[in-house]
Protein backbone atom coordinates (compact mmCIF):
# COMPACT_ATOMS: atom_id res chain seq x y z
CA UNK A 1 0.00 0.00 0.00
CA UNK A 2 1.17 3.50 -0.69
CA UNK A 3 1.66 6.30 1.73
CA UNK A 4 -1.77 7.69 2.45
CA UNK A 5 -2.76 11.32 2.78
CA UNK A 6 -6.06 11.46 4.58
CA UNK A 7 -8.02 14.39 5.92
CA UNK A 8 -11.04 13.97 8.13
CA UNK A 9 -13.68 16.50 9.01
CA UNK A 10 -12.99 18.26 12.28
CA UNK A 11 -15.62 19.16 14.81
CA UNK A 12 -16.00 22.80 15.79
CA UNK A 13 -18.15 23.20 18.88
CA UNK A 14 -19.67 26.27 20.43
CA UNK A 15 -18.25 27.51 23.71
CA UNK A 16 -21.39 29.40 24.61
CA UNK A 17 -23.74 27.97 27.20
CA UNK A 18 -26.59 29.47 25.16
CA UNK A 19 -25.65 27.49 22.09
CA UNK A 20 -24.48 30.62 20.23
CA UNK A 21 -21.22 30.42 18.27
CA UNK A 22 -18.02 31.46 20.04
CA UNK A 23 -16.96 35.07 19.53
CA UNK A 24 -13.72 36.55 18.20
CA UNK A 25 -12.55 40.15 18.50
CA UNK A 26 -10.02 41.55 16.00
CA UNK A 27 -8.00 44.72 16.48
CA UNK A 28 -8.61 46.34 13.11
CA UNK A 29 -5.33 48.26 13.26
CA UNK A 30 -3.46 44.95 12.96
CA UNK A 31 -5.03 43.51 9.79
CA UNK A 32 -5.31 44.31 6.08
CA UNK A 33 -7.89 43.51 3.43
CA UNK A 34 -7.79 40.04 1.93
CA UNK A 35 -7.11 39.84 -1.80
CA UNK A 36 -9.89 37.30 -2.36
CA UNK A 37 -12.49 38.91 -0.07
CA UNK A 38 -11.54 42.61 0.18
CA UNK A 39 -14.27 43.41 2.70
CA UNK A 40 -12.56 41.13 5.24
CA UNK A 41 -9.07 40.32 6.46
CA UNK A 42 -7.49 36.87 6.19
CA UNK A 43 -7.78 36.66 9.99
CA UNK A 44 -11.53 37.32 9.91
CA UNK A 45 -12.06 34.79 7.10
CA UNK A 46 -10.16 32.09 9.00
CA UNK A 47 -11.89 32.87 12.29
CA UNK A 48 -15.27 32.52 10.60
CA UNK A 49 -14.13 29.27 8.99
CA UNK A 50 -13.32 28.02 12.49
CA UNK A 51 -16.88 28.77 13.61
CA UNK A 52 -16.42 32.14 15.35
CA UNK A 53 -18.73 35.12 15.10
CA UNK A 54 -16.28 37.95 14.41
CA UNK A 55 -16.27 41.56 15.56
CA UNK A 56 -13.66 44.01 14.22
CA UNK A 57 -12.95 47.23 16.13
CA UNK A 58 -10.60 50.10 15.36
CA UNK A 59 -7.66 50.97 17.56
CA UNK A 60 -9.50 53.72 19.44
CA UNK A 61 -12.30 51.35 20.43
CA UNK A 62 -9.84 48.61 21.39
CA UNK A 63 -7.87 51.08 23.53
CA UNK A 64 -10.97 52.10 25.46
CA UNK A 65 -12.24 48.61 26.30
CA UNK A 66 -12.26 47.19 29.82
CA UNK A 67 -11.15 43.74 30.95
CA UNK A 68 -14.78 42.71 31.34
CA UNK A 69 -15.53 43.78 27.77
CA UNK A 70 -12.57 41.79 26.44
CA UNK A 71 -13.68 38.76 28.44
CA UNK A 72 -16.97 38.71 26.55
CA UNK A 73 -14.98 37.17 23.67
CA UNK A 74 -13.53 33.67 23.28
CA UNK A 75 -10.44 34.85 21.41
CA UNK A 76 -8.64 38.17 20.88
CA UNK A 77 -6.80 38.50 17.56
CA UNK A 78 -3.71 40.61 16.87
CA UNK A 79 -3.13 40.05 13.17
CA UNK A 80 -0.41 40.59 10.58
CA UNK A 81 -0.49 44.21 9.26
CA UNK A 82 1.44 43.12 6.15
CA UNK A 83 4.94 42.94 7.63
CA UNK A 84 4.64 46.01 9.81
CA UNK A 85 5.24 46.94 13.42
CA UNK A 86 2.83 46.14 16.24
CA UNK A 87 0.08 48.77 16.27
CA UNK A 88 0.21 51.42 19.04
CA UNK A 89 -3.36 50.54 20.07
CA UNK A 90 -2.19 47.03 21.01
CA UNK A 91 0.27 48.53 23.49
CA UNK A 92 -2.03 51.33 24.74
CA UNK A 93 -4.05 49.07 27.05
CA UNK A 94 -1.72 46.08 27.06
CA UNK A 95 -2.32 45.01 30.65
CA UNK A 96 -6.10 45.26 30.23
CA UNK A 97 -6.52 42.85 27.34
CA UNK A 98 -3.75 40.51 28.52
CA UNK A 99 -5.35 40.38 31.99
CA UNK A 100 -8.57 39.25 30.31
CA UNK A 101 -6.63 36.32 28.86
CA UNK A 102 -4.55 35.42 31.91
CA UNK A 103 -7.29 35.86 34.52
CA UNK A 104 -9.68 33.67 32.52
CA UNK A 105 -7.18 30.89 31.73
CA UNK A 106 -7.31 31.17 27.94
CA UNK A 107 -4.95 29.56 25.44
CA UNK A 108 -2.18 31.69 23.88
CA UNK A 109 -0.15 31.45 20.68
CA UNK A 110 2.43 33.81 19.15
CA UNK A 111 3.47 33.73 15.49
CA UNK A 112 6.79 35.52 14.98
CA UNK A 113 6.22 36.05 11.28
CA UNK A 114 3.94 37.56 8.63
CA UNK A 115 1.70 34.82 7.17
CA UNK A 116 -0.58 37.30 5.39
CA UNK A 117 2.33 38.75 3.39
CA UNK A 118 3.59 35.32 2.36
CA UNK A 119 0.06 34.26 1.42
CA UNK A 120 -0.26 37.42 -0.74
CA UNK A 121 -3.27 38.22 1.47
CA UNK A 122 -5.05 35.27 -0.15
CA UNK A 123 -7.09 33.44 2.48
CA UNK A 124 -7.21 30.30 0.32
CA UNK A 125 -3.41 29.97 0.30
CA UNK A 126 -1.99 27.06 2.30
CA UNK A 127 0.21 29.47 4.28
CA UNK A 128 -3.01 30.72 5.88
CA UNK A 129 -3.29 27.37 7.70
CA UNK A 130 -1.34 28.68 10.69
CA UNK A 131 -3.87 31.52 11.02
CA UNK A 132 -6.80 29.09 11.01
CA UNK A 133 -5.15 26.67 13.43
CA UNK A 134 -3.80 29.40 15.69
CA UNK A 135 -7.19 31.08 16.11
CA UNK A 136 -8.94 27.74 16.61
CA UNK A 137 -6.46 26.77 19.35
CA UNK A 138 -6.52 30.16 21.07
CA UNK A 139 -10.31 30.18 21.33
CA UNK A 140 -10.69 26.55 22.41
CA UNK A 141 -11.17 26.88 26.19
CA UNK A 142 -14.88 27.17 27.12
CA UNK A 143 -15.61 30.24 29.24
CA UNK A 144 -12.11 31.68 28.76
CA UNK A 145 -10.58 34.36 26.54
CA UNK A 146 -7.60 33.28 24.46
CA UNK A 147 -5.08 35.26 22.44
CA UNK A 148 -3.79 34.81 18.88
CA UNK A 149 -0.87 37.19 18.45
CA UNK A 150 1.08 37.78 15.25
CA UNK A 151 4.15 39.94 15.84
CA UNK A 152 4.58 40.29 12.06
CA UNK A 153 7.94 41.98 11.28
CA UNK A 154 8.29 43.56 14.73
CA UNK A 155 11.08 42.03 16.82
CA UNK A 156 11.51 44.94 19.22
CA UNK A 157 10.92 45.21 22.95
CA UNK A 158 7.17 45.55 22.21
CA UNK A 159 7.10 41.81 21.53
CA UNK A 160 8.78 41.05 24.84
CA UNK A 161 6.33 43.27 26.75
CA UNK A 162 3.32 41.51 25.22
CA UNK A 163 4.62 37.98 25.80
CA UNK A 164 5.71 38.65 29.37
CA UNK A 165 2.18 39.87 30.11
CA UNK A 166 0.80 36.66 28.56
CA UNK A 167 2.91 34.42 30.83
CA UNK A 168 2.29 33.08 34.32
CA UNK A 169 5.61 34.37 35.65
CA UNK A 170 5.37 37.77 33.94
CA UNK A 171 8.94 37.43 32.72
CA UNK A 172 11.35 35.17 30.86
CA UNK A 173 11.12 36.35 27.24
CA UNK A 174 13.77 37.76 24.95
CA UNK A 175 13.66 38.35 21.19
CA UNK A 176 16.20 38.65 18.39
CA UNK A 177 16.11 39.36 14.68
CA UNK A 178 16.79 35.97 13.11
CA UNK A 179 18.57 34.94 9.95
CA UNK A 180 15.97 34.48 7.21
CA UNK A 181 15.02 30.85 7.82
CA UNK A 182 13.24 28.53 5.45
CA UNK A 183 13.58 25.03 6.87
CA UNK A 184 10.83 24.80 9.48
CA UNK A 185 10.06 21.87 11.76
CA UNK A 186 6.79 21.61 13.67
CA UNK A 187 7.53 20.19 17.13
CA UNK A 188 4.34 21.01 19.06
CA UNK A 189 0.88 19.53 18.70
CA UNK A 190 -2.67 19.98 19.88
CA UNK A 191 -5.84 18.05 18.92
CA UNK A 192 -7.33 21.16 17.26
CA UNK A 193 -4.24 22.09 15.26
CA UNK A 194 -4.87 19.86 12.28
CA UNK A 195 -4.03 21.79 9.11
CA UNK A 196 -0.58 23.32 9.45
CA UNK A 197 2.35 21.29 8.10
CA UNK A 198 6.10 21.80 7.75
CA UNK A 199 5.54 22.58 4.06
CA UNK A 200 3.03 25.31 4.96
CA UNK A 201 5.63 27.12 7.09
CA UNK A 202 8.82 26.46 5.14
CA UNK A 203 10.51 28.38 2.32
CA UNK A 204 8.86 31.78 2.73
CA UNK A 205 12.23 33.43 1.84
CA UNK A 206 11.95 34.70 5.41
CA UNK A 207 9.73 32.26 7.28
CA UNK A 208 10.52 33.89 10.63
CA UNK A 209 10.98 37.53 11.60
CA UNK A 210 11.38 36.97 15.34
CA UNK A 211 13.30 34.34 17.24
CA UNK A 212 13.14 33.75 20.98
CA UNK A 213 16.40 32.85 22.75
CA UNK A 214 14.43 32.51 25.99
CA UNK A 215 10.75 32.19 26.83
CA UNK A 216 8.54 31.78 29.89
CA UNK A 217 8.42 28.21 31.15
CA UNK A 218 4.65 27.88 30.74
CA UNK A 219 5.11 28.12 26.95
CA UNK A 220 6.49 25.50 24.54
CA UNK A 221 7.66 25.80 20.92
CA UNK A 222 5.25 24.92 18.16
CA UNK A 223 7.63 25.51 15.24
CA UNK A 224 11.43 25.80 15.03
CA UNK A 225 13.65 27.40 12.39
CA UNK A 226 15.93 24.42 11.81
CA UNK A 227 18.42 26.29 9.60
CA UNK A 228 18.95 29.11 12.09
CA UNK A 229 22.60 29.47 13.12
CA UNK A 230 21.65 29.46 16.80
CA UNK A 231 20.36 26.14 18.14
CA UNK A 232 18.84 27.01 21.49
CA UNK A 233 16.24 24.25 21.64
CA UNK A 234 15.67 20.71 20.37
CA UNK A 235 12.49 18.64 20.12
CA UNK A 236 10.95 15.88 18.00
CA UNK A 237 9.40 16.85 14.67
CA UNK A 238 5.74 15.74 14.71
CA UNK A 239 5.85 14.73 11.02
CA UNK A 240 9.14 12.84 10.86
CA UNK A 241 9.60 11.83 14.51
CA UNK A 242 13.23 12.93 14.27
CA UNK A 243 14.94 15.46 16.52
CA UNK A 244 15.15 18.97 15.12
CA UNK A 245 17.19 21.78 16.71
CA UNK A 246 17.03 25.51 16.07
CA UNK A 247 15.29 28.70 17.16
CA UNK A 248 11.59 28.68 18.07
CA UNK A 249 9.53 31.41 16.42
CA UNK A 250 5.98 30.09 16.93
CA UNK A 251 5.19 29.13 20.53
CA UNK A 252 1.99 28.31 22.37
CA UNK A 253 0.67 27.81 25.88
CA UNK A 254 -2.51 26.39 27.33
CA UNK A 255 -4.74 23.38 27.64
CA UNK A 256 -3.78 20.28 25.67
CA UNK A 257 -0.45 21.45 24.24
CA UNK A 258 2.07 18.69 23.66
CA UNK A 259 5.77 18.45 22.82
CA UNK A 260 8.24 15.56 22.99
CA UNK A 261 12.01 15.60 23.24
CA UNK A 262 14.81 13.96 25.22
CA UNK A 263 12.71 14.59 28.32
CA UNK A 264 9.73 12.36 29.09
CA UNK A 265 7.11 12.65 31.82
CA UNK A 266 5.26 9.74 33.38
CA UNK A 267 2.34 9.44 33.58
CA UNK A 268 1.64 11.55 30.53
CA UNK A 269 -2.07 11.61 31.36
CA UNK A 270 -3.88 10.60 34.54
CA UNK A 271 -6.93 11.29 36.70
CA UNK A 272 -7.30 11.57 40.46
CA UNK A 273 -9.78 12.94 43.01
CA UNK A 274 -9.58 16.69 43.52
CA UNK A 275 -7.68 17.86 46.58
CA UNK A 276 -5.04 15.11 46.46
CA UNK A 277 -1.39 14.96 45.41
CA UNK A 278 0.02 14.17 42.00
CA UNK A 279 3.54 12.89 41.32
CA UNK A 280 5.33 13.05 37.97
CA UNK A 281 8.52 11.21 37.10
CA UNK A 282 10.87 13.00 34.71
CA UNK A 283 13.41 10.99 32.70
CA UNK A 284 16.15 12.68 30.68
CA UNK A 285 18.21 11.38 27.75
CA UNK A 286 21.51 13.21 28.11
CA UNK A 287 25.23 12.36 28.29
CA UNK A 288 25.19 13.61 31.89
CA UNK A 289 22.40 11.86 33.76
CA UNK A 290 22.92 12.80 37.41
CA UNK A 291 22.55 16.25 38.93
CA UNK A 292 20.48 17.84 36.15
CA UNK A 293 17.72 20.22 37.27
CA UNK A 294 14.29 19.70 35.70
CA UNK A 295 11.90 22.64 36.11
CA UNK A 296 8.11 22.31 36.15
CA UNK A 297 5.35 24.82 35.49
CA UNK A 298 1.58 24.34 35.31
CA UNK A 299 0.64 26.38 32.25
CA UNK A 300 -3.15 26.02 32.42
CA UNK A 301 -5.89 24.49 34.52
CA UNK A 302 -7.10 24.88 38.10
CA UNK A 303 -3.53 24.94 39.43
CA UNK A 304 -2.05 27.24 36.76
CA UNK A 305 0.97 29.16 37.97
CA UNK A 306 2.36 26.48 40.27
CA UNK A 307 6.03 25.72 39.73
CA UNK A 308 8.66 23.37 41.09
CA UNK A 309 11.83 21.46 40.24
CA UNK A 310 13.73 18.26 40.91
CA UNK A 311 17.29 17.03 40.40
CA UNK A 312 17.99 13.82 38.50
CA UNK A 313 19.67 10.78 40.04
CA UNK A 314 22.27 8.50 38.46
CA UNK A 315 19.61 6.96 36.20
CA UNK A 316 18.48 10.35 34.88
CA UNK A 317 15.20 10.33 36.81
CA UNK A 318 13.60 12.60 39.40
CA UNK A 319 10.09 13.25 40.72
CA UNK A 320 7.92 16.33 41.22
CA UNK A 321 4.85 16.29 43.44
CA UNK A 322 2.22 18.99 43.81
CA UNK A 323 -1.12 19.28 45.60
CA UNK A 324 -4.39 20.16 43.91
CA UNK A 325 -5.57 23.40 45.49
CA UNK A 326 -7.60 24.57 42.50
CA UNK A 327 -10.29 21.91 42.51
CA UNK A 328 -11.89 20.09 39.58
CA UNK A 329 -10.37 20.57 36.11
CA UNK A 330 -7.42 19.58 33.93
CA UNK A 331 -3.88 20.89 34.40
CA UNK A 332 -1.33 21.08 31.59
CA UNK A 333 2.16 20.61 33.02
CA UNK A 334 5.32 21.76 31.23
CA UNK A 335 8.76 20.46 32.23
CA UNK A 336 12.16 21.41 30.85
CA UNK A 337 15.91 20.97 31.27
CA UNK A 338 18.99 22.21 29.45
CA UNK A 339 21.04 19.41 27.90
CA UNK A 340 24.83 19.23 27.73
CA UNK A 341 24.76 20.94 24.34
CA UNK A 342 22.95 23.98 25.76
CA UNK A 343 19.62 23.10 24.16
CA UNK A 344 16.35 23.48 26.05
CA UNK A 345 14.41 20.17 26.07
CA UNK A 346 10.71 20.30 27.04
CA UNK A 347 7.87 17.85 27.63
CA UNK A 348 4.22 18.13 28.62
CA UNK A 349 1.72 16.08 30.61
CA UNK A 350 -1.90 16.53 31.65
CA UNK A 351 -3.63 15.88 34.96
CA UNK A 352 -7.40 15.73 35.40
CA UNK A 353 -8.87 16.35 38.85
CA UNK A 354 -12.39 15.01 39.50
CA UNK A 355 -14.80 15.29 42.37
CA UNK A 356 -14.05 12.72 45.05
CA UNK A 357 -15.74 9.38 44.36
CA UNK A 358 -16.29 10.09 40.66
CA UNK A 359 -16.11 7.07 38.41
CA UNK A 360 -13.20 6.84 35.98
CA UNK A 361 -12.94 4.47 33.02
CA UNK A 362 -10.03 3.16 30.99
CA UNK A 363 -9.07 0.26 28.77
CA UNK A 364 -9.28 -2.89 30.87
CA UNK A 365 -6.32 -5.12 31.70
CA UNK A 366 -5.20 -7.76 29.20
CA UNK A 367 -6.93 -10.45 31.27
CA UNK A 368 -10.33 -8.96 30.32
CA UNK A 369 -9.50 -8.43 26.64
CA UNK A 370 -10.40 -11.13 24.07
CA UNK A 371 -7.56 -13.30 22.79
CA UNK A 372 -8.60 -12.49 19.22
CA UNK A 373 -10.12 -8.99 19.27
CA UNK A 374 -10.39 -8.76 15.49
CA UNK A 375 -12.54 -11.15 13.43
CA UNK A 376 -13.48 -11.42 9.74
CA UNK A 377 -16.46 -13.24 8.30
CA UNK A 378 -18.18 -13.71 4.90
CA UNK A 379 -21.71 -14.62 3.91
CA UNK A 380 -23.08 -15.25 0.39
CA UNK A 381 -26.72 -15.13 -0.60
CA UNK A 382 -27.48 -15.35 -4.29
CA UNK A 383 -25.57 -12.58 -6.05
CA UNK A 384 -24.80 -10.73 -2.79
CA UNK A 385 -21.64 -11.20 -0.70
CA UNK A 386 -21.12 -9.47 2.63
CA UNK A 387 -17.72 -9.17 4.33
CA UNK A 388 -17.95 -8.31 8.02
CA UNK A 389 -15.05 -7.18 10.23
CA UNK A 390 -15.65 -6.99 13.97
CA UNK A 391 -13.31 -5.59 16.60
CA UNK A 392 -13.94 -5.78 20.35
CA UNK A 393 -12.46 -3.78 23.22
CA UNK A 394 -13.27 -3.98 26.92
CA UNK A 395 -13.29 -0.95 29.23
CA UNK A 396 -13.40 -0.98 33.05
CA UNK A 397 -14.67 1.67 35.47
CA UNK A 398 -14.24 2.33 39.16
CA UNK A 399 -13.92 5.13 41.71
CA UNK A 400 -10.62 3.98 43.26
CA UNK A 401 -7.57 4.65 41.10
CA UNK A 402 -4.01 3.55 40.74
CA UNK A 403 -1.15 6.05 40.64
CA UNK A 404 -1.70 6.53 36.90
CA UNK A 405 -5.37 7.41 37.46
CA UNK A 406 -6.74 4.17 35.99
CA UNK A 407 -9.37 2.18 37.93
CA UNK A 408 -8.02 -0.04 40.67
CA UNK A 409 -8.48 -3.67 39.58
CA UNK A 410 -9.91 -4.46 43.03
CA UNK A 411 -12.64 -1.83 42.71
CA UNK A 412 -14.08 -2.27 39.21
CA UNK A 413 -17.79 -1.48 39.40
CA UNK A 414 -18.66 -1.55 35.72
CA UNK A 415 -17.31 -3.25 32.59
CA UNK A 416 -18.36 -2.33 29.06
CA UNK A 417 -17.72 -4.30 25.88
CA UNK A 418 -17.48 -2.10 22.79
CA UNK A 419 -17.81 -3.93 19.47
CA UNK A 420 -17.32 -2.14 16.16
CA UNK A 421 -18.77 -3.80 13.03
CA UNK A 422 -17.66 -2.71 9.54
CA UNK A 423 -19.60 -4.25 6.65
CA UNK A 424 -18.70 -4.32 2.95
CA UNK A 425 -21.61 -5.41 0.74
CA UNK A 426 -20.92 -6.36 -2.89
CA UNK A 427 -22.99 -7.65 -5.79
CA UNK A 428 -21.81 -10.28 -8.24
CA UNK A 429 -22.32 -8.82 -11.69
CA UNK A 430 -23.48 -11.24 -14.38
CA UNK A 431 -21.57 -11.54 -17.66
CA UNK A 432 -22.67 -9.22 -20.43
CA UNK A 433 -22.74 -12.06 -22.96
CA UNK A 434 -22.92 -15.80 -22.94
CA UNK A 435 -19.63 -17.33 -22.00
CA UNK A 436 -18.35 -14.05 -20.52
CA UNK A 437 -16.94 -13.49 -17.05
CA UNK A 438 -18.82 -12.29 -13.98
CA UNK A 439 -17.43 -9.58 -11.71
CA UNK A 440 -18.10 -7.78 -8.41
CA UNK A 441 -19.38 -4.30 -7.58
CA UNK A 442 -19.36 -2.67 -4.13
CA UNK A 443 -22.81 -1.35 -3.25
CA UNK A 444 -22.59 -0.49 0.43
CA UNK A 445 -20.04 0.22 3.18
CA UNK A 446 -21.54 0.54 6.63
CA UNK A 447 -20.68 0.62 10.31
CA UNK A 448 -22.47 -0.22 13.54
CA UNK A 449 -21.35 -0.17 17.18
CA UNK A 450 -22.69 -2.50 19.90
CA UNK A 451 -22.14 -1.92 23.62
CA UNK A 452 -22.90 -4.26 26.50
CA UNK A 453 -22.54 -2.90 30.02
CA UNK A 454 -22.07 -5.14 33.04
CA UNK A 455 -23.07 -3.07 36.08
CA UNK A 456 -21.91 -4.99 39.15
CA UNK A 457 -23.15 -2.44 41.69
CA UNK A 458 -26.74 -2.70 40.39
CA UNK A 459 -26.50 -6.36 39.35
CA UNK A 460 -27.63 -5.97 35.76
CA UNK A 461 -26.45 -6.27 32.16
CA UNK A 462 -27.66 -3.89 29.46
CA UNK A 463 -26.88 -3.79 25.73
CA UNK A 464 -27.46 -1.23 22.99
CA UNK A 465 -26.81 -1.09 19.26
CA UNK A 466 -26.18 2.13 17.36
CA UNK A 467 -28.24 2.74 14.22
CA UNK A 468 -26.69 1.12 11.16
CA UNK A 469 -24.87 3.80 9.19
CA UNK A 470 -24.91 2.38 5.69
CA UNK A 471 -22.81 5.09 4.08
CA UNK A 472 -19.48 5.84 5.71
CA UNK A 473 -18.50 9.17 4.10
CA UNK A 474 -15.32 9.67 2.15
CA UNK A 475 -12.73 11.92 3.75
CA UNK A 476 -12.81 15.57 2.74
CA UNK A 477 -9.61 15.35 0.71
CA UNK A 478 -6.29 17.17 1.13
CA UNK A 479 -7.94 20.59 0.83
CA UNK A 480 -10.52 19.91 3.54
CA UNK A 481 -10.43 20.32 7.32
CA UNK A 482 -9.40 17.65 9.81
CA UNK A 483 -6.63 15.30 10.85
CA UNK A 484 -3.68 14.88 8.48
CA UNK A 485 -1.86 11.55 8.68
CA UNK A 486 1.42 13.39 8.21
CA UNK A 487 1.01 14.29 11.89
CA UNK A 488 0.09 10.74 12.95
CA UNK A 489 2.20 7.96 14.41
CA UNK A 490 1.46 4.44 15.63
CA UNK A 491 0.19 4.88 19.18
CA UNK A 492 2.91 4.18 21.72
CA UNK A 493 0.43 2.84 24.29
CA UNK A 494 0.75 -0.87 23.54
CA UNK A 495 -2.48 -1.57 25.43
CA UNK A 496 -4.40 0.22 22.66
CA UNK A 497 -3.00 -1.95 19.87
CA UNK A 498 -4.87 -5.20 19.12
CA UNK A 499 -3.01 -8.35 20.17
CA UNK A 500 -4.00 -10.05 16.88
CA UNK A 501 -4.17 -7.20 14.34
CA UNK A 502 -4.68 -9.16 11.07
CA UNK A 503 -7.48 -11.48 9.94
CA UNK A 504 -8.06 -13.12 6.54
CA UNK A 505 -10.66 -15.35 4.90
CA UNK A 506 -11.82 -16.72 1.52
CA UNK A 507 -15.31 -17.34 0.18
CA UNK A 508 -16.65 -18.69 -3.16
CA UNK A 509 -19.38 -16.56 -4.72
CA UNK A 510 -20.25 -19.29 -7.23
CA UNK A 511 -18.53 -22.13 -9.03
CA UNK A 512 -16.25 -19.75 -10.93
CA UNK A 513 -15.68 -16.73 -8.66
CA UNK A 514 -13.85 -16.47 -5.31
CA UNK A 515 -12.99 -13.61 -2.98
CA UNK A 516 -10.17 -13.41 -0.42
CA UNK A 517 -10.26 -10.53 2.09
CA UNK A 518 -7.78 -9.36 4.69
CA UNK A 519 -8.35 -6.71 7.37
CA UNK A 520 -5.64 -5.11 9.48
CA UNK A 521 -6.16 -2.74 12.40
CA UNK A 522 -3.72 -0.23 13.83
CA UNK A 523 -4.26 2.50 16.43
CA UNK A 524 -2.75 5.90 15.64
CA UNK A 525 -1.92 8.97 17.69
CA UNK A 526 -2.91 11.85 15.42
CA UNK A 527 -1.64 14.91 17.25
CA UNK A 528 -3.41 13.90 20.43
CA UNK A 529 -6.44 12.18 18.87
CA UNK A 530 -6.73 8.40 19.13
CA UNK A 531 -7.69 7.03 15.70
CA UNK A 532 -8.48 3.44 14.72
CA UNK A 533 -7.33 2.65 11.17
CA UNK A 534 -8.69 -0.41 9.35
CA UNK A 535 -7.08 -1.43 6.04
CA UNK A 536 -8.91 -3.92 3.83
CA UNK A 537 -7.32 -5.85 0.96
CA UNK A 538 -9.62 -7.80 -1.37
CA UNK A 539 -8.48 -10.19 -4.11
CA UNK A 540 -11.01 -11.59 -6.59
CA UNK A 541 -10.22 -14.75 -8.57
CA UNK A 542 -11.83 -16.74 -11.40
CA UNK A 543 -11.48 -20.33 -12.39
CA UNK A 544 -9.40 -20.95 -15.50
CA UNK A 545 -8.39 -23.93 -17.60
CA UNK A 546 -4.85 -25.20 -18.00
CA UNK A 547 -3.82 -27.25 -21.00
CA UNK A 548 -0.75 -29.46 -21.19
CA UNK A 549 0.42 -32.71 -22.74
CA UNK A 550 -1.23 -34.48 -19.83
CA UNK A 551 -4.58 -32.93 -20.67
CA UNK A 552 -6.86 -30.24 -19.23
CA UNK A 553 -6.77 -29.04 -15.61
CA UNK A 554 -8.59 -26.30 -13.69
CA UNK A 555 -6.93 -23.55 -11.61
CA UNK A 556 -8.02 -20.24 -10.11
CA UNK A 557 -6.37 -16.94 -11.00
CA UNK A 558 -6.70 -13.36 -9.65
CA UNK A 559 -8.31 -10.85 -11.98
CA UNK A 560 -9.03 -7.87 -9.70
CA UNK A 561 -7.90 -6.41 -6.36
CA UNK A 562 -9.09 -3.48 -4.25
CA UNK A 563 -7.79 -1.57 -1.24
CA UNK A 564 -10.04 0.23 1.20
CA UNK A 565 -9.41 2.10 4.44
CA UNK A 566 -11.64 3.22 7.32
CA UNK A 567 -10.66 5.71 10.03
CA UNK A 568 -12.62 6.06 13.28
CA UNK A 569 -11.82 8.81 15.77
CA UNK A 570 -12.11 7.53 19.33
CA UNK A 571 -14.29 9.22 21.85
CA UNK A 572 -12.66 10.41 25.06
CA UNK A 573 -12.40 7.15 27.04
CA UNK A 574 -13.54 8.96 30.17
CA UNK A 575 -16.65 10.36 28.48
CA UNK A 576 -17.79 7.31 26.54
CA UNK A 577 -15.64 4.42 27.64
CA UNK A 578 -13.43 4.70 24.63
CA UNK A 579 -15.97 3.69 22.02
CA UNK A 580 -16.43 5.17 18.59
CA UNK A 581 -19.25 7.25 17.17
CA UNK A 582 -20.29 6.14 13.70
CA UNK A 583 -20.52 9.80 12.68
CA UNK A 584 -16.77 10.11 13.31
CA UNK A 585 -15.76 7.34 10.89
CA UNK A 586 -14.44 8.05 7.39
CA UNK A 587 -13.38 5.89 4.46
CA UNK A 588 -10.53 6.48 2.08
CA UNK A 589 -8.85 4.86 -0.89
CA UNK A 590 -5.12 4.30 -0.42
CA UNK A 591 -3.04 5.95 -3.10
CA UNK A 592 -1.58 3.73 -5.81
CA UNK A 593 2.15 3.04 -6.10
Amino acid sequence: LAAVLIVMSSLITSHSATGQPPKALINGDTVVASSDQPSKSDEQIQAEAAGFAVTVVNGATWGGMTEAQFRAYDVLIIGDPFCNNIAPSVMANLTTWTDAVMHSGGNRIVVGSDPVVHSSADSTHHRNHIILDGITFAGAVPGATGAYVTTSCDNTSRTVLILNELSQSGTGWSVTSPTCAGNIGIVGSHPLITHTTNADLSNWSCSSHSAYPTWANDWVPFAISADAPTKNTCANDVETGKEVCGEPYILFSGSGTSISSKLTLSPSTSTNPAGTDHTLTATIDNPTLAGITVSFSISSGPNAGKTGSCVTDASGKCTFTYHDDGGVGTDTIVAEFTDDGGHVQQATASKTWEASGATVCSLADDALQPDQPLELNHVVQGNVVKTLAMEKEVFACGSDRNDDGAPDSNDISLVRDVETFIEIVENRTLPLKKGGNSGVKTVELGIQVATCTKDFDNGRVSCAMSPYDRSIPFNAGPAGPGVDLRGCRPHTNSALQPSDPVEMGTVFLDNTLAKTAKVEKEVLDCRGKVVDMYLFTEIFERTASLFSKKGKATTIRPFHSTFLGVLCVKKNPRDALGGVDTSDCYRFTPAAT
